[in-house]
């Protein structure tokens, strides 16, 4: 999804969970200079976790559709100050923080 948002200078918004912390990022890919997820995550040798292995705390993703949703609206309603900012999610700790990514070039 990444690659084809980027290739076609489209806007991705990203949300995923494990266990019970989520995240959420969103993109502009209409600008040169923007970061991209796989920037942030690059292809790993490791085993990636996932829900089979690891679990999912179901509420977690419930949280994060109704956040990926928002932001998606935000963005079609013009408001891009969230843009290329991580929001990590922690369901049992009730907490998230905000990391801003900055493009590699």
């Amino acid at each position: 999804m990444n690659a084809t948002c980027k290739q076609h200078q489209k806007q991705l918004v990203s949300a995923s969970a494990i266990q019970a912390s989520g995240q959420l990022i969103s993109f502009d890919f209409s600008t040169a200079d923007s970061p991209c997820y796989e920037c942030l995550f690059p292809d790993s040798v490791d085993a990636p976790q996932n829900c089979s292995t690891a679990g999912v705390f179901s509420p977690i993703l419930g949280v994060l559709g109704s956040l990926q949703a928002t932001e998606t609206l935000r963005l079609i309603l013009g408001e891009y100050n969230n843009l290329n900012q991580l929001m990590l999610f922690d369901a049992y700790g009730h907490g998230d923080s905000k990391i801003q990514i900055k493009s590699p070039l």
